[in-house]
């Protein structure tokens, strides 16, 4: 655990002891053996304060199906008490949270969605962040399309991110960084964004830094230099923790919660990182539950603790010289203390692999195959083989590396094989009763004790058709496997699985080290409920899912490590083995066959190597299209620096000239500027001369000015005279307009009445003035006021004539008048005396300015010269200026261009190296396709040598058991002779020089040599499978035997049975005499009964 920027003081008293001899800074101090509760000490003793936020970080989980259970213990009992204990504000996962990358397994979701549950649900509401790593991307092109998107859906508390996020986490400035394909994109954003202030979350590789194969990066585009800019670095993406680039640097790998393979035994290292962003201080929290692999030197192994190797995994450090019967009992004594897995490594020179050849026990019956006969052996043998016929060196080192490549490439596929599988846990499967309810034919419970049966003995099965003869075997297969043994497509209905369709049927097999397997059919009416239960040694119920399907699969993956196919071929030997065996061709009976021998995983490595060879073909071309991508850069770089010199050439010489034409301009300026003074001292004589005449001017200016003011008073004085003069003239016109009005109206008048008078004497106007008067007198009879008379025209003349009083005429002083009018007059002949005085200072001042036009023009010319030339030499000096400047741009271009050539150089030595890389795996994944080839036409060099090591076993064991199978009292004929045979690399059958054709055999003949072949194969692949029975089944394959055939059969198989121990049992329609025989027959109510004939 490491703890940065605390002070000394700070871990006084804590009880915490310090590991590692080498020195380190005091900015990390590397501590083991933290309690939860020391820890808080610890923290306590910092002086964090409660409200002080801290930030818990995992990475690299890889929750997968063999991860699941040490990741679960890693949460329930070290992860929540850790995070109870601190309770951090921030919950973070920087990456490959998941390990399936096509997709997710729904467990492996509900999984991760409890735990995350668990961590929001928490009382102080902290927040959880999700980066997506490679392993999370279900297309490593796409982050988008990741299996962490569906937990963006609990919004505001889980956060995930799938692109570059810059985030505030409790006020602190971080940016979250997932895995891109291309990680030069990260160092490019980490070099134009980066900050001393924000913390950074990145999922990828770094340079300097310890990849999972426990060696240096050096292939990334990220170093921890480019990580400097921030105030700290957090990454995820290999799984051993520590920072990159030395103990200083900011860039920190929080490392894998758990040990992820062999290659990180004795790491301990491993668990969470917590961080308090105020004081940048980080610190490891040791898993204490982490190690589960294991390295363990051969002579440690019977020395050492069972607590310490109980439920791991080892890998057991063998020296050359070291025996198998040593190797074996270590072995066994590791999986006596509980070992999961123990796998062999040899150190110093790999051993010789040993001969094909198996020693004869009594009896003639072959022992099994050693421990040390495995494929790791069979790569070196047939390596050492091509390096005896090579003679060159540079081959030889091909072929080393040839080796070593699929060693490597092998390492995931080899613990496939049965024979790692029988190195590994072993079953031995002494079956002690069969114990049977209502299954089949059988009614009732029907007990069958082995452990009654003499042992080592062959027993005869007899019966009838249909009595129930394979009902023993059915039994034992439908309660280990669920199914029978004509498989799914010849499944026996569900309704004749119990007898009668009984409600209550099971079967229960019990085994001598305490194992106990019992499958059930209970229920009522057509649907019952099937259960398979699972009892450990100690008699309790183990549960290992929440289904019959999960505990059968658990039972053929951990405890058998076989499945029905191999449990068919090597326990129940049925009648269609000589079928099996005779398809000497046939592709599916040669892939059985390999997976008996342990040879099935090579197809799976053939196909993955052809999916490598592409994904190498499309990096070999991408590397091969950077390639030359490069060298167009370095070309074009090559061009620009090329360009940028002769850029700098040219501004030289532009200098040069510049510097001459300031140089002359300079020493015209200097010849004109006593031309220029001259001037300037005739223009300032002349100016001053003006200057006094425009002072005289000004003089004249000021009086004419005063008179003209003094005019303007006496003009506005005559103008109130004029307007009196005009009222009184005005007054008179007016007066004499009246008088003749008065005149022509008095006229009018006397003319009116003139008129009227002889209108008046004329007769209508009489008669009207009587009618006139009647109608005046009626009026006043009846009391009518009369109108008034109108008024005649005389007296309106009269009215009109009535004289109006005349106004009296207006003041005018016209002595007053006169003497303001020749004061007015005396003025305009002062002003008019100034006037001319004005004009001769004018005069005078225009001709002073003719004379001093002409130097003030000849002066300007001079000025425009001298700025002309001044303008130039400002131009030249700006241009060398410029020049200067662009000179040291173009020297830093210059200076950037070579540091880019060398940089590009550097990436096109690392492009090339990669691509020799890549090329050279091609043509060893080449070469080892080609070796693994299985078609009729071609067969791959190793495939032929791996089989005919197998094939070399089998042979040695052909003669001994055709002699028995072959046994003839009467010595006519040597049918072993005739039919002796061999079987081929590619498992076909070649008779021996001598013997009959498969042509020309008979029936009989072929039985006795499919047999042969079949029991040779059955005992080897029997010896190499990790599921040891104590009985063994073949169902009517004796049928085509003759009775000679039978007693070496039964000589053969009892002489392997005292050998090996167990017993067996053949299924036969025949009645045989002799021997131990179980009669089955039915009764009469359809029931099975088994009978033991003494």
């Amino acid at each position: 655990m490491k703890l940065r920027h605390l002070p000394s003081n700070a871990i006084a008293g804590t009880g915490i002891c310090a590991v590692r001899s080498r020195q380190l800074p005091r900015r990390h101090v590397p501590f083991v053996g933290l309690q939860c509760r020391r820890i808080a000490t610890a923290i306590s003793h910092t002086g964090r304060p409660a409200h002080e936020p801290i930030w818990f970080l995992l990475a690299d989980t890889h929750i997968a199906e063999k991860t699941l259970p040490r990741l679960d213990v890693f949460f329930n009992n070290f992860f929540f008490k850790e995070f109870e204990t601190y309770q951090p504000s921030q919950v973070l996962f920087l990456g490959d949270t998941f390990h399936i990358r096509g997709g997710t397994d729904p467990r492996h979701h509900r999984y991760f969605t409890e735990i995350l549950e668990r961590i929001i649900s928490a009382p102080w509401s902290p927040q959880v962040h999700l980066l997506v790593g490679n392993h999370d991307m279900k297309n490593r092109f796409n982050r988008q399309d990741n299996s962490l998107q569906p937990f963006r859906l609990v919004s505001g508390r889980i956060h995930v991110y799938a692109e570059t996020t810059t985030q505030t986490l409790d006020n602190y400035p971080t940016v979250f960084i997932p895995f891109h394909n291309d990680d030069q994109t990260v160092r490019k954003y980490i070099t134009e964004t980066a900050s001393h202030n924000t913390v950074a979350f990145y999922h990828g590789p770094v340079n300097g830094a310890l990849m999972n194969s426990h060696k240096p990066c050096d292939n990334a585009e990220v170093s921890p230099h480019n990580l400097e800019k921030y105030k700290q670095v957090f990454l995820g993406h290999f799984h051993t923790h520590g920072p990159v680039g030395g103990p200083g640097s900011k860039a920190v790998y929080v490392g894998s919660p758990i040990q992820s393979n062999m290659g990180d035994a004795g790491d301990t290292e491993r668990g969470l990182v917590s961080y308090i962003p105020s004081r940048d201080v980080w610190k490891l929290h040791r898993n204490p539950f982490a190690e589960h692999f294991i390295k363990l030197p051969l002579q440690e192994a019977s020395e050492i603790d069972g607590s310490i190797v109980a439920g791991k995994k080892i890998r057991l450090l063998v020296d050359v010289d070291a025996s198998a019967v040593e190797v074996t009992k270590a072995r066994e004594i590791l999986y006596a203390f509980g070992a999961d897995m123990v796998e062999t490594s040899f150190e110093g020179t790999e051993p010789v692999v040993p001969e094909a050849s198996l020693s004869t026990l009594k009896g003639e019956t072959p022992a099994p195959v050693t421990l040390g006969d495995t494929i790791h052996d069979m790569v070196m043998s047939f390596m050492e083989m091509r390096s005896s016929q090579l003679l060159d060196s540079n081959s030889i080192s091909l072929d080393e590396k040839r080796r070593d490549f699929f060693l490597d490439f092998m390492k995931p596929y080899q613990q496939k094989s049965p024979q790692t599988k029988a190195m590994g846990s072993v079953f031995q499967g002494d079956l002690v009763s069969i114990e049977m309810k209502n299954f089949r034919g059988l009614k009732g419970t029907t007990l069958i004790n082995l452990d009654a049966l003499p042992a080592s003995e062959v027993f005869l099965i007899s019966g009838a058709n249909g009595s129930g003869k394979s009902t023993l075997i059915e039994s034992i297969v439908w309660c280990l496997f669920g199914e029978f043994l004509a498989g799914k497509r010849n499944a026996v209905p569900v309704d004749e699985i119990s007898f009668n369709n009984s409600p209550d049927c099971f079967v229960r097999l019990r085994f001598r080290n305490g194992y106990q397997f019992e499958r059930s059919r209970r229920g009522k009416g057509k649907i019952k409920k099937v259960a398979f239960q699972i009892f450990g040694p100690d008699g309790n119920l183990e549960e290992h899912g929440h289904d019959t399907t999960s505990n059968t699969a658990y039972l053929m993956e951990n405890i058998l490590h076989m499945d029905l196919s191999m449990f068919k071929q090597t326990v129940v030997i049925g009648d269609n083995a000589e079928y099996f065996v005779r398809a000497a061709g046939d592709k599916g009976r040669t892939e059985c066959l390999d997976a008996m021998f342990g040879l099935d995983f090579l197809g799976q490595m053939r196909e993955e190597l052809s999916v490598m060879m592409k994904e190498l073909q499309s990096l070999i071309t991408e590397r091969k299209s950077r390639e030359f991508g490069l060298k167009t850069q370095i070309s074009e770089n090559r061009r620009q620096w090329d360009s940028r010199k002769t850029e700098l050439q040219k501004e030289e010489q532009r200098e040069k000239q510049l510097q001459v034409e300031a140089t002359k301009s300079r020493a015209e300026i200097e010849r004109l500027r006593p031309q220029r003074l001259e001037f300037q001292r005739v223009i300032a004589e002349q100016q001053a001369l003006l200057d006094a005449v425009d002072r005289e001017k000004q003089a004249v200016s000021k009086v004419l000015q005063t008179w003209s003011k003094k005019q303007q008073k006496f003009i506005a004085a005559t103008k109130p005279h004029e307007r009196d003069r005009s009222d009184v003239d005005e007054f008179f016109r007016q007066k004499m307009m009246a008088e003749k009005a008065a005149e022509r109206a008095a006229r009018e008048a006397r003319e009116a009445r003139e008129a009227e008078e002889r209108r008046m004497k004329e007769p209508t106007q009489i008669f009207l003035s009587l009618v006139r008067s009647v109608f005046s007198s009626i009026k006043t009879f009846l009391g009518v006021s009369p109108p008034e008379a109108d008024m005649s025209t005389d007296e309106k003349a009269s009215n009109d004539a009535v004289p109006v009083p005349i106004p009296e005429p207006p003041f005018y002083d016209r002595h007053l008048h006169e003497y303001i009018l020749q004061k007015v007059d005396a003025v305009a002949h002062v002003i008019s005396e100034q006037q001319r005085l004005l004009q001769e200072v004018l005069n005078r001042e225009r001709s002073i300015s003719q004379a001093l036009r002409d130097p003030v023009t000849k002066a300007k010319k001079l000025d425009q010269s001298i700025s002309s030339l001044e303008l130039t030499v400002s131009s030249a000096d700006g241009q060398l200026k410029l020049i200067a400047s662009q000179r040291s741009d173009h020297l830093k271009r210059l200076k950037n261009c070579a540091t880019l050539e060398t940089q590009l150089e550097l990436q096109l030595s690392r492009v090339r190296s990669e691509l020799a890389e890549k090329e050279s795996t091609l043509e060893l994944a080449t070469f080892w396709k080609s070796q693994l080839q299985d078609s009729e036409r071609n067969k791959g060099a190793f495939l032929t040598h791996c089989r005919s090591a197998y094939v070399a076993h089998i042979n040695v064991l052909i003669p001994s058991i055709l002699k028995e199978l072959c046994a003839d009292s009467e010595q006519l004929l040597s049918t072993e002779q005739l039919l002796d045979f061999k079987l081929t690399p590619d498992f076909r059958l070649l008779p021996s020089p001598g013997a009959l054709s498969l042509a020309r055999r008979s029936r009989g003949q072929l039985t006795r040599t499919y047999l042969t072949l079949f029991l040779a194969m059955f005992v080897t692949a029997r010896a190499r499978m990790p599921f040891r029975p104590s009985f063994l089944f073949m169902d009517e394959i004796i049928d085509a035997l003759d009775e000679a055939g039978l007693e070496g059969l039964r000589s053969w198989l009892a002489a392997y049975l005292r050998s090996e121990g167990g017993r067996a049992f053949l299924l036969t329609h025949r009645e045989v005499a002799g021997g131990r025989v179980i009669q089955v027959q039915k009764t009469r109510g359809g029931e099975t009964e088994y009978w033991l004939k003494a």
